[in-house]
């Protein structure tokens, strides 16, 4: 049992929501039931009414029938697609001689999806999200901030990535949503239970190595193709004409030397790059 006096002294908080329930069970509930099974959990209180005064006990009645028809509810997989809750989850009150349902929302396990959210609504049209190569940041400095520490890329191409990897492995599709009442824009990705599948594992892993892989490569030819045109070329025309960042770029030219690929000659002001002769495109 909860202490339900020590909530009263409260309002309602990112972990406690009250429903008065006086007209039956509602729509709003189950809204508040996902978001709590998606984030840390949370307690929902039916019986109770939030007043400009405070929390106040209004009580329900039926409170046995109106347990059942959530149970219901609970168990219909075309309204609730995952029923993260146990009997010991859902029971009733009594408080001052009024009932109250209790129902403890466990956060749901990871390996059943994850459901990304931020605030705002998603600005490129959603379909031109899934296909990719659309940029259009929210908050541009902060954006270039993340792409000059290179963890951030004016490509556009996260989700589209994203899909394909699950596509790939023959998972059911993320799906991307716009919630514009709330202005919110979330992204679920269903996870699949690894032991039922012991090859998705090894399948992603392989997935991602190639990628990061070919991604490596389209740098690298990309800085060469450049630095074969003009020798004279800086880090920061590299920087601009390959949209990757700085360091990007740093990391790609230490590499190149490293393999003996590129060297530079002369000053770091006025000198050039040369490419190694077996390495140079046919362009």
């Amino acid at each position: 049992m909860i202490e339900i006096q020590q909530i009263l002294k409260h309002r309602e908080t990112s972990s406690v929501e009250v429903k008065s329930a006086k007209g039956g069970i509602p729509l709003s509930l189950w809204e508040s039931y996902s978001a709590f099974a998606n984030t840390e959990g949370g307690l929902i209180l039916l019986g109770i009414n939030e007043t400009e005064n405070g929390l106040v006990i209004t009580g329900i009645s039926n409170a046995e029938d109106k347990k059942k028809k959530l149970w219901n509810t609970l168990h219909n997989r075309q309204k609730i697609s995952n029923d993260v809750l146990f009997e010991k989850n859902i029971y009733i009150q009594s408080v001052d001689g009024k009932d109250i349902i209790v129902m403890q929302v466990p956060r749901a396990e990871r390996r059943d999806k994850i459901v990304m959210s931020n605030p705002g609504i998603c600005r490129p049209d959603v379909k031109e999200v899934m296909e990719g190569n659309v940029s259009d940041p929210r908050n541009p400095t902060l954006f270039k901030m993340f792409a000059l520490i290179d963890i951030g890329e004016r490509s556009g191409s996260g989700v589209y990535k994203l899909i394909k990897l699950w596509q790939k492995a023959g998972w059911e599709l993320p799906v991307l949503e716009t919630d514009f009442e709330n202005e919110r824009s979330s992204i679920t990705v269903p996870i699949i239970d690894m032991e039922e599948d012991g090859n998705i594992t090894e399948y992603a892993k392989k997935s991602v190595e190639k990628s990061v892989e070919k991604s490596v490569e389209k740098s690298v030819e990309k800085i060469i193709s450049l630095l074969q045109r003009n020798p004279y070329y800086t880090q920061n025309d590299l920087v601009r004409e390959t949209g990757l960042s700085r360091r990007g770029v740093e990391k790609n030219i230490k590499n190149l030397k490293s393999r003996g690929i590129l060297e530079r000659e002369g000053p770091n002001n006025g000198g050039y790059w040369k490419i190694n002769k077996q390495y140079r495109l046919k362009i």
